[in-house]
Order: structure tokens, then sequence, then C-alpha cells
């Protein structure tokens, strides 16, 4: 029988001496398992009449939103539909600071007389989502954004999410629950962190 992530137990390891070795612990599973409930229940009692649609962004936020959407269902939220974008702005570490392209994975956004909620795992500059709204606005009758992390702190642009799992003030680079390093990590049931590089 498979495990829940509040049935898992994960050991804080003590250090990282390669990047094979499991990150040490940002936020444990029950911790992050806990949050996602708490967001479910911000969303459905901020969220409208109309029918919702979460707009997914790839790869980083799969797990959490695929989280987020049970935990929408178990709170009885109805008429919801899911979409997927893809948006490509980390190269390792590094964050490309370039306007990225955002990209429907079905080809178009069927978003009209609906609400939509963008889920993302981080934002930090805030490009990426300043991107995303640009893109979306005009395909929903209101959009709003769910974020699991938020880094207010390297904010470039002014915008920011609706919805926040967590909040952090360092620069850490995390990894688990879906968010990887170079495709490593995402299949942790954590929230890990890696030191940060160092500024260019």
């Amino acid at each position: 029988m498979a495990m829940s992530q509040e049935q898992l137990t994960v050991e804080r390891p003590t250090g990282l001496e390669s990047w094979r070795d499991a990150p040490p612990v940002l936020f444990s599973a029950e911790e992050v398992s806990r949050r996602v409930r708490t967001l479910a229940r911000e969303i459905a009692a901020a969220r409208s009449d109309r029918p919702l649609t979460l707009a997914v962004v790839l790869r980083g936020a799969f797990v959490f939103a695929a989280d987020l959407i049970r935990a929408l269902i178990e709170i009885g939220v109805r008429d919801l539909t899911v979409e997927f974008l893809s948006v490509a702005s980390y190269r390792g570490m590094a964050s490309d600071r370039t306007r990225p392209d955002v990209h429907y994975v079905n080809g178009i956004f069927p978003g009209e007389g609906r609400d939509v909620l963008v889920v993302e795992d981080i934002i930090d500059r805030g490009h990426t989502l300043e991107a995303i709204e640009r893109a979306l606005s005009s395909h929903c009758e209101r959009l709003r954004v769910c974020a699991l992390l938020d880094r207010p702190h390297l904010r470039e642009v002014p915008i920011g999410p609706h919805h926040v799992g967590f909040t952090l003030d360092t620069d850490d680079f995390v990894v688990g629950y879906g968010l990887d390093l170079d495709g490593r990590y995402r299949e942790l049931p954590y929230l890990g962190r890696l030191p940060a590089p160092p500024r260019a």
C-alpha cells in the first residue's frame, strides 16, 4: 500500500557532503502537507461563483498542484479543470533573466468565462510570473496566483502571488517536492535546501 506524505518519516540529514547526499530539510513532508490543506481552504474562500481552472506551471509545480487539487476536491470545490504551462527560466542554479516565453501544453488556453489560478513552485525575481500574467490575462475572467514558495526580497518587478505556502528570506536553492536541480531531487517528499551559489 502506498504511503501518504504524512506517513513518511524523513530523517534530517546533518550535512551535505556531495550532490548525491539527501539535502537538509527546509520544510518537512508533514509541514508541507498541512500548509497545502490550509492553502486549499484560502483558495476556496476567495473564489467566485465562476468555474475555476488551475494553470499549473511545469515542471516544478506538478507535485504541489496534484496535492492542492486533491485538497480542493476534499473540501468540496467543484467545476475545476486543469491546464498546463511550460516556462523555462532556470539553467542549473542560475535564473535566466531574459523575457521567458510561455507555452500552452495543449496549444491553446481555454480560460474564457472562467477564473484562472496559476500554480507556481517558486517566485523570486518575478519575471516568469510577469510573463505568465501577460499571456493569460486576456484569456480569463479573473487571474490569481498561488505559489508554494516566495522570495519577495529578490523581486525585480512589482508583482506577487495572492496565496503563498512559505515565504523565504534566504537565497538557498530549494529542491524536493517536485523542485529540482538539473532534474535531480524532484522525488524527495520534503523541501530541502542546497547552499546558494556565489553571487556573480
